[in-house]
């Protein structure tokens, strides 16, 4: 499908590029024309001139050949000789513009087909995940209701596995929804000045019972008086996000340590965990929606659908930003956001 459009997109660029050849070569023939015909004009008009002012002498072979007016054969063959240079002219133009055109057109379409394709994964990865959970209620409705004798125990077993299925599915959907307003720049979207500090402690106190839970620790190392443009619940938001992956990932009884501070008029916050670290192949790919890296490398099985972090990259290119990940399996991960600094 792509290949295709390529190539009409090519005939399209093609196309106008030999119309404007077209027009600008017959403009600079007729420009040339003129200017020979003049030539010829005033050739004419000089050896006219110059025979009237000669004495009255007989002339020779010699003397004629110089004084015979410019010839009408000679402008003809110059202007074809002209034409047949245009044409070749026009003929590179088109071959050339043609390479260029099948070029220019894959790098335009290039940023279309990587959108359209990361939403056919994208769909695909949500059906995905959308399908167990749906595949284990209706399995577990059905033999639920061919057995007829169940008891009321075992039906509000399956009514408990079922809420456990409904919930992921509310949590999952309630994923997509964050995916999808983060990266909304409609006028809905007010961007104000936000205090860093105010942000952060918004999002530690959301944390604060599954921190409770584990005894994590959440300390802040916060310079004062820093302030970003941005929106203050999608910022409040990507700290959520950033902490409860550090609880997820983190044993009990750690801490986890939150700094900011101001570096070349950018906000430098950085969120560092002592938990289980993260693996060097999926490194590259933790930004990605729907990645989950292989349990088998993991020492702890975290429930998600790996959409946090790419809700988080989301909502920091929302707001011009940078964020990047560093981490050491069994030491625990640091991750920097780069903000640009409201002054």
């Amino acid at each position: 499908m792509f290949e295709h459009a390529r190539l009409r997109l090519t005939a399209w660029y093609l196309l106008i590029i030999t119309f404007i050849s077209l027009v600008f070569s017959v403009f600079i023939y007729r420009l040339f024309s003129r200017e020979v015909d003049r030539f010829g004009r005033m050739q004419r008009y000089r050896l006219e001139r110059l025979f009237q002012n000669l004495p009255p002498t007989p002339f020779d072979e010699n003397t004629l050949f110089f004084l015979t007016p410019a010839d009408n054969d000679l402008v003809r063959e110059i202007k074809n000789r002209f034409i047949l240079v245009l044409g070749g002219v026009n003929l590179g133009i088109i071959v050339t513009s043609g390479f260029l055109s099948y070029f220019l057109a894959g790098r335009t379409l290039d940023p279309i087909k990587k959108n359209l394709d990361q939403q056919n994964r994208f769909i695909g990865d949500a059906s995905h995940e959308l399908r167990t959970p749906i595949t284990s209620l209706k399995s577990g409705f059905e033999i639920s209701l061919r057995d007829p004798h169940l008891s009321l125990p075992e039906a509000k077993k399956v009514f408990r596995d079922s809420l456990t299925d409904i919930n992921r599915l509310e949590n999952l959907t309630t994923s997509l929804l964050h995916l999808n307003k983060s990266v909304s720049s409609d006028s809905s979207v007010k961007f104000s000045k936000i205090s860093v500090s105010s942000v952060i402690s918004a999002a530690a106190l959301r944390l604060r019972h599954p921190a409770a839970v584990k005894e994590i620790a959440i300390r802040r190392h916060l310079s004062s008086g820093l302030f970003i443009y941005g929106h203050r619940e999608k910022l409040t938001e990507l700290f959520t996000i950033l902490l409860d992956n550090a609880i997820k990932y983190s044993p009990p009884k750690t801490t986890i340590d939150i700094t900011s501070n101001l570096h070349h008029q950018s906000v430098v916050i950085t969120v560092a965990d002592q938990g289980s670290g993260i693996d060097p192949k999926d490194l590259p790919h933790i930004f990605d929606r729907f990645y989950r890296s292989d349990p088998s490398r993991s020492q702890h099985s975290v429930p998600g659908f790996g959409l946090g972090l790419a809700i988080a990259k989301d909502i920091i290119e929302l707001h011009h930003g940078r964020i990047d990940a560093t981490s050491h399996l069994g030491q625990g991960s640091c991750f920097t956001i780069n903000l640009p600094a409201f002054s």
